[in-house]
């Protein structure tokens, strides 16, 4: 029976069928089409803006694109739910006003698509009213309605009649309208409780949660500067999903997966100068991933730009990296220049994109697009033509949204300082060789003056201290002096404007100093470089074995080397930590 909660056991698409209908009855058509972009597919949403002057001409292969996908979305969202629980009620986005639309009118005066294409639009403005959806989205939907040659003006029926047909709707449950929101484009999700239209969102929760009785919870977004990225504005996630329970944003979610992600453990593994067996109190890449998120944070904030997404970017930035710190990356690219190459900053994407292996319904993590983008920080533009849309900005030149490129330097001011600070513990640097360093010399100078006597490893600290605050302050003022010049009112203004995060001339050429001394006294240190060739030999010694025979992969790398030998080698390698390498190595190397 059409209708009944079944699944079909064939469902057949004729695209010529299309070739039938009046012209009023395609655009109802789209309607639908328009509305799976909305609630699910941002991406997909944007291809139906491009394609629209060919979809109403009746263009055959651009008609089959957007036909097929839209299938996809309607699937996969039915398949998560079959008998209409939560999830699969997000279908029926702009239907609520659209069937009220239909009813108060007589039916037939509206067309179905055309009621729903109307009540799209309502939503959408009810979703901006609220603080779900900006303006710029909500504007963006409305004229593709528009482009499709639908209504998005609603029939004059009257605020109190409007809702007495709601109210009578199918999908009304219990006397309480149920209404399905845009948490931004391509993220819906049905309304908690039935709130009657522009009643405020309460203190920003989402995903259909409310805070205990008496308590209020701060919307953390509530306050972002216009330049921000927020998870209202957000474009989506590859897979679609109902919206985070207990008041999360969206970014919130993705920082948490992260954190609870395999590769984020193994970091604590993975070596950052030091070999994490050479010291407890040297730090590692997971330590290092924690400083740089601390450091944006406090950045972000300042800003007004969005702490969660970059504490999310900041702590997921050196997912992909080789064991053996920039040594292992070296000598797993070498092994790779004949298949693509390796660069740990597309394997972090890759990890979160295709390895974590953790959901039922999808690999990866499914983070936000704003996420995954503002991960990669760097991309050739064969890489980029590769990856899709997630790479597509450095093919149109535009910069990375404020919050990945302070955590861009903030990575850079936690590296360089706590390199220093590392090397001086270690001994392999002196002070007498630090204060060589204009920037480390200043601050070492006031140390000194203001705590004589003070203990040599107190020193270092409240030094390494100073010139991380030093460099913190000099971005920020240099950052809003930036930003007051190009005055940008969207994160739009953001990526097409020159990098406006970025220290001042004076500061820049200090910490040129300062990096430059580390490449010379610590990271060219006699020491370091017997660290790096161990490195080089064991990470090519693994590639060359795994290239000789797969057989010796593990299950779930071996299934991947059917189809790409080398690729499956390097995200073997590339995820293991120093201690497992190292015994890897052992095991296939060396003769017992």
């Amino acid at each position: 029976m059409i209708g009944a909660f079944y699944q079909p056991k064939l469902v057949v698409a004729d695209i010529a069928t299309l070739n039938t209908l009046p012209d009023r009855e395609l655009s109802c058509g789209l309607a639908e089409i328009i509305k799976h972009g909305a609630i699910a597919d941002t991406v997909y949403l944007a291809d139906v803006e491009r394609l629209m002057p060919r979809l109403l001409a009746r263009d055959p292969v651009a008609l089959a694109q957007v036909v097929a996908r839209s299938c996809e979305i309607k699937a996969g969202i039915v398949s998560q739910d079959e008998k209409e629980a939560g999830l699969r009620a997000t279908l029926n986005f702009g239907h609520t006003f659209g069937h009220a639309i239909e009813a108060g009118m007589g039916y037939g005066q509206w067309l179905h698509g055309e009621a729903v294409g109307c009540g799209m639009v309502i939503a959408a403005a009810l979703c901006q009213r609220m603080g779900r959806l900006s303006p710029d989205a909500a504007a963006r939907l409305k004229k593709t309605v528009i482009d499709a040659h639908l209504p998005v003006l609603p029939p004059k029926l009257g605020v109190q009649r409007f809702m007495e047909l709601m109210a009578h709707d199918k999908k009304t449950s219990a006397g309480t309208i149920q209404y399905v929101l845009l948490n931004g484009l391509g993220a819906a999700s049905t309304s908690p409780g039935g709130r009657s239209p522009g009643a405020p969102n309460p203190a920003g929760m989402r995903g259909g949660a409310r805070p205990p009785q008496g308590i209020t919870m701060r919307d953390p977004e509530a306050t972002l500067a216009p330049y921000a990225v927020t998870s209202t504005g957000s474009r989506g996630r590859e897979h679609p999903e109902s919206p985070p329970s207990g008041g999360r944003t969206e970014f919130q979610r993705d920082r948490d997966r992260i954190i609870h992600s395999a590769a984020f453990r193994r970091l604590e593994y993975k070596t950052q100068v030091f070999v994490n067996t050479e010291g407890d109190l040297y730090r590692t890449r997971l330590t290092h991933s924690l400083e740089v998120a601390q450091i944006a944070r406090s950045i972000a904030r300042y800003l007004g730009l969005n702490e969660e997404l970059t504490e999310a970017v900041a702590l997921a930035h050196d997912l992909g990296h080789t064991p053996f710190g920039h040594a292992g990356q070296d000598a797993l690219h070498a092994c790779m220049k004949d298949h693509g190459g390796f660069e740990h900053n597309l394997q972090s994407l890759r990890v979160v994109d295709v390895l974590e292996e953790k959901y039922a319904t999808f690999d990866g993590l499914n983070l936000c697009f704003e996420t995954r983008e503002s991960i990669l920080k760097h991309c050739s533009t064969p890489n980029a033509r590769l990856l899709g849309p997630v790479a597509a900005r450095f093919l149109e030149n535009r910069r990375p949204v404020l919050e990945a490129q302070i955590t861009n330097l903030a990575d850079e001011i936690a590296y360089n300082n706590h390199d220093m600070d590392d090397g001086l513990r270690s001994g392999l640097l002196t002070l007498e060789q630090a204060v060589e360093v204009p920037l480390f010399k200043r601050h070492f100078d006031r140390v000194y003056n203001q705590h004589p006597g003070l203990a040599q490893r107190r020193v270092v600290h409240e030094t390494v201290r100073g010139v991380i605050n030093a460099l913190v302050m000099d971005l920020l003022e240099e950052t809003a002096r930036r930003i007051r010049e190009y005055n940008p009112s969207s994160v739009a203004d953001v990526q097409k404007a020159p990098l406006l995060a970025g220290f001042g001339e004076e500061m820049a050429e200090l910490n040129r100093a300062l990096k430059q001394f580390l490449r010379k006294s610590l990271y060219q240190h006699y020491q370091v470089l017997r660290a790096t060739r161990k490195a080089d030999l064991v990470i090519t010694d693994l590639f060359t074995v795994f290239m000789q025979d797969p057989r010796l992969l593990p299950p779930q790398f071996k299934a991947r080397a059917e189809k790409d030998t080398a690729r499956a080698i390097a995200d073997y390698i590339a995820g293991m930590t120093d201690r497992y390498a190292t015994q890897e190595h052992k095991k296939l190397t060396v003769p017992t």
